[in-house]
């Protein structure tokens, strides 16, 4: 359809739907189109609007400096949110998609299960163009509820009278005798004396009522006075809801007896949520998304356009957590688990103020699992059995009791740069690792318990053993802990006919049949390699030069911790 077409249509439908929300209806909340992509029975559902909406090119006329299409478009969204859910809509539009055609007539919205945001974006599309072909609308929007055993209202919406061949008046009339169950209503909508004769005759000959609208908010009025009738405003269900006698926030969803969604919105807490519904058979469900398992109540109402109170109370227990570090507040992971299955029911921060863990949850026994996942290691406290009564509260407080320990690494009693790794005596798992340097230590905030603290001295090689060390970290305790390497020094001297030359040192592992350790060239005849202490075979060997198998020096030389053993290999 043309661009022209869906504008006029979407004003029609604008209009009529501002004469639905009249009734001083309760806001629903949009609906999910995907959740009712079946539509109602329309034959046997209450609550029908049928819109004809003038998209005629004198709809770009203007009213009180805003154009009359602005103004469609603005009252009619407005009152397609205020809209009862169960009401069906549909919505025909003329001289929206061709200039000086007196066919140009379609169905745009099929009466149907109302979509709030999607009849908006057609209203918002449509542009005004054409002629107003009143006669031809009111025929096939009525062909099409032949069909129909409930009645239906059709709401025109015109800025003019019929400026093609026909006599909408006559139409109605006979329409109406050959059994088609609707009535008309009119707005007309800043009309001369003469078109408003013709608008009004087609309302009395319709069993409708004729508003006249010259002004922005008598537009919006005619179109709630429209659809202020029980079977189109209906009737208000307003829902509390509680957890053991406390108003509580839920999800709460409207659905037809055949399972489509019809609107949804949440309650609030002091306020419950009241819906608009027009007379008929609906199920309510409630769920309290809050509490473990998602519990959720489906209420069956039948709707007669009276006001209806409902009270949901969502029975559960309830676990307090406070977890703390040091007795200082500080947010944990908390996790529910089933006691058998050990199947994860509920996942949870203690990230209140207060740092306080709350879960609803059936009454029932649980595993809980508390984890300060920004200490080394993400610690977990376990608290097995956890029974819970329905109604009633249980705490269970959670501390992290923690000490810090600052690491030093010393070589020959000055500080070089190491790595430090923390592993739990008895695991083999590494949960940190800090970077000491010559010029601050590294410093862990750990877990009261024991830890095998190991070093790595960087500036050594891959070669180096491990040093590891026991230490025990007490609750709040300071620990300071400076760690000397135990490396020493091999010094080789590399020299031909007296003058120091390039050479390649090897040095193998000790007590291996050979077995290599490390390597390191002797530039400018000069090499220095960290060892740790023991007996090491050393070889030197010239690889510059053009003998062959290459020249080499090998000799065995024992290293001490923090001293220097020195080799003069001469070629």
């Amino acid at each position: 359809m043309t661009r022209a077409f869906q504008h006029i249509l979407c004003s029609l439908l604008a209009a009529m739907l501002m004469i639905a929300a009249s009734a001083s209806i309760t806001p629903a909340s949009a609906q999910d189109p995907a959740a009712e992509a079946q539509a109602i029975d329309a034959a046997q559902t209450p609550g029908n609007i049928m819109f004809i909406l003038d998209a005629s090119g004198s709809m770009w006329g203007q009213v009180g400096g805003r154009t009359k299409i602005e103004i469609a478009r603005e009252s009619l969204a407005k009152v397609i949110e205020s809209l009862p859910a169960g009401i069906n809509v549909g919505l025909t539009a003329y001289g929206h998609n061709r200039e000086g055609d007196c066919s140009d007539v379609e169905e745009l919205v099929p009466l149907g299960p109302l979509d709030k945001e999607g009849l908006i974006a057609i209203i918002n599309s449509i542009n005004p163009k054409g002629k107003t072909p009143i006669t031809h609308s009111v025929q096939i929007t009525a062909q099409a509820l032949r069909h129909l055993e409930t009645p239906t209202t059709i709401l025109l919406v015109s800025d003019g009278k019929e400026t093609c061949e026909g006599d909408p008046c006559a139409l109605v009339a006979e329409l109406r005798a050959s059994g088609i169950n609707f009535i008309v209503d009119v707005i007309g909508f800043d009309v001369t004396d003469e078109e408003r004769a013709q608008l009004e005759c087609i309302a009395e000959a319709g069993g409708g009522t004729y508003y006249s609208a010259n002004t922005v908010d008598e537009f919006l009025n005619a179109a709630m006075q429209s659809v202020d009738r029980p079977e189109l405003s209906g009737g208000r269900l307003h829902l509390t809801t509680l957890r053991n006698g406390q108003e509580i926030e839920t999800f709460v969803e409207i659905l037809d007896m055949d399972g489509n969604r019809l609107d949804y919105d949440f309650t609030t807490p002091g306020l419950g949520r009241t819906f608009r519904l027009v007379p008929g058979d609906y199920q309510i469900v409630v769920t309290d998304k809050n509490t473990v398992g998602e519990p959720s109540v489906t209420l069956t109402l039948t709707m007669e356009g009276q006001d209806i109170e409902k009270v949901v109370d969502f029975t559960a227990g309830t676990i307090r957590i406070p977890t703390t570090r040091n007795g200082e507040p500080r947010e944990c992971t908390v996790k529910v688990y089933a006691l058998e299955t050990h199947e994860e029911l509920a996942y949870t921060f203690s990230d209140s103020p207060d740092r306080v863990a709350v879960v609803h949850i059936p009454a029932g026994t649980y595993d809980v699992e508390v984890t300060d996942n920004r200490l080394p290691g993400s610690p977990v406290v376990e608290l097995p059995g956890v029974t819970v009564t329905a109604g009633e509260t249980v705490e269970y407080p959670v501390d992290f009791a923690t000490g810090n320990l600052s690491v030093t690494v010393t070589r020959n009693g000055q500080p070089i740069s190491a790595d430090a790794r923390i592993q739990p005596v008895g695991s083999p798992s590494l949960i940190a690792v800090e970077h000491p340097s010559p010029s601050e230590p590294a410093r862990f905030e750990l877990l009261a318990g024991d830890y095998t603290l190991v070093i790595q001295d960087t500036e050594a090689g891959s070669h180096i053993p491990l040093l590891e060390q026991t230490i025990t970290i007490d609750p709040q305790g300071n620990h300071e802990l400076t760690v000397e390497s135990n490396l020493g020094v091999l010094d080789v001297s590399v020299y031909r006919n007296e003058m120091p030359f390039e050479a390649e040192v090897i040095v193998y592992v000790p007590g291996s049949d050979g077995n290599f350790l490390t390597t390191a060239t002797a530039y400018d005849g000069r090499a220095e390699i960290l060892l740790a202490p023991g007996t090491y075979k050393v070889e030197v060997v010239d690889y510059n030069s053009e003998e062959y198998p290459y020249p080499s020096y090998i000799t065995e030389i024992p290293i001490m911790q923090g001293r220097t053993s020195e080799i003069g290999a001469y070629f």
